[in-house]
């Protein structure tokens, strides 16, 4: 697999587990806490939106 599929599967897996996170605190009714994770949720699209948006491909990480 490539490394642009594993970010996808990552990404994927933060917010299915912040989705729990959010969940969790409307189940306790904890709404700064629910509040404090939607806006993560959204920090962490930020860069694969600017990636889709202005047509510029961040560089993997370089191992030596």
């Amino acid at each position: 697999m490539s490394g642009r599929v594993n970010e996808g599967y990552l990404l994927l897996f933060f917010e299915i587990v912040f989705l729990g996170f959010a969940y969790q605190a409307v189940v306790i009714e904890d709404t700064t806490r629910f509040y404090v994770v939607v806006v993560s949720m959204l920090l962490i699209l930020v860069p694969l939106l600017f990636e889709r948006k202005f047509a510029i491909s961040l560089p993997p990480e370089q191992r030596q």
